[in-house]
């Protein structure tokens, strides 16, 4: 009898164990989902609150009709869709106050460049949209694949950085769109996003502390040739050579976030082909522990990362071909 009780606490403890170490890995259950039409062929979708009401709205980026379709919440689980259609093949979309006026903008990729639109505090969303233009597309930023914000150069104001196939020479690089107090503008440095070669589809990109030196940094993906690309913040918002890691699995799109609460970021890769998650562990000096696959029942076609069920851990969620949400 001792021995059964002793069996089921080290049993219990050795399960608290693991939710610490690794954070949040049972499947959380859903309702069933609610449908809302939205362009042919929406790409990627973006979350944030635009018009202050306390729910989390959204933006979605089609690839045929340019994007910025918004849904936005009533409050009680339902949504209004709002056109505010953009010009080109729209494949991703981001939220970001880039004015520090307290209001969430966005932002979009497409073939023609990068958009960013102006939230107008958020009147008159029962009638039509007042998002409004910043400018026209900041067309030198070309070949655009992905981007993603931050505080680069610590002045306060969120930064945009594109990771980029360059049209005329192939060249894959970075570059960042300039916050100057809420004034944007091409920067012209193009940092190199591989060791000399180039690796095959240039695919995702994600911002975090990967060396844990307070500054956040760049990660990434080329998916059929299974490397992540670090970029290190150098300081002053620019970025060092890159740090080339090889991975066993497609990476087909990366997250950072802290998974382990050890206050360092960590970076989730989905993979398509071995319909499988794999999470790297920061070590604090730009390389990382692998752990297992997380797998899943299909190709993978998204991944995010978000506190799903309000237990302060950040969990991870994504959603195959089979057309299952599956959460950890």
């Amino acid at each position: 009898m001792k021995k059964s009780i002793a069996f089921v606490l080290f049993l219990f403890l050795f399960c608290i164990f693991i939710h610490a170490s690794y954070g949040q890995i049972d499947h959380i259950r859903f309702a069933a989902p609610l449908l809302y039409g939205v362009e042919p062929a929406p790409g990627h979708i973006a979350g944030a609150d635009f018009n202050g009401d306390g729910s989390c709205d959204f933006v979605v980026a089609s690839i045929l009709e340019g994007g910025g379709d918004l849904l936005i919440s009533d409050g009680n689980g339902g949504y209004a869709r709002s056109s505010n259609r953009q010009d080109g093949e729209a494949t991703m979309s981001i939220t970001l106050d880039f004015n520090n006026d307290g209001w969430e903008d966005y932002a979009i990729v497409t073939n023609k460049g990068v958009r960013v639109v102006k939230n107008h505090m958020g009147i008159g969303w029962s009638v039509k949209t007042y998002f409004q233009y910043y400018q026209g597309f900041i067309t030198t930023v070309t070949g655009p694949i992905s981007f993603c914000a931050a505080d680069f150069d610590a002045d306060g104001f969120t930064e945009i950085a594109v990771a980029i196939v360059e049209p005329d020479t192939k060249e894959q690089v970075l570059k960042c769109i300039e916050n100057n107090a809420g004034v944007l503008a091409e920067d012209t440095t193009a940092y190199a996003l591989t060791d000399g070669p180039s690796y095959e589809h240039l695919r995702s990109i994600a911002t975090g502390d990967f060396n844990s030196d307070g500054w956040p940094d760049v990660a990434v993906s080329f998916t059929d040739a299974k490397k992540l690309s670090l970029l290190l913040n150098d300081g002053s918002g620019g970025f060092a050579a890159p740090f080339m890691t090889d991975l066993d699995v497609q990476a087909w799109m990366i997250v950072a976030e802290d998974f382990d609460h050890d206050g360092m970021s960590d970076i989730a890769v989905g993979s398509q082909t071995d319909k499988a998650i794999k999470v790297l562990l920061s070590k604090g000096d730009a390389s990382f522990t692998a752990l297992d696959n997380l797998a899943l029942g299909d190709a993978l076609y998204s991944l995010g990362t978000a506190d799903l069920d309000g237990d302060g851990d950040a969990d991870l969620y994504a959603n195959s071909a089979d057309n299952l949400f599956t959460s950890w």
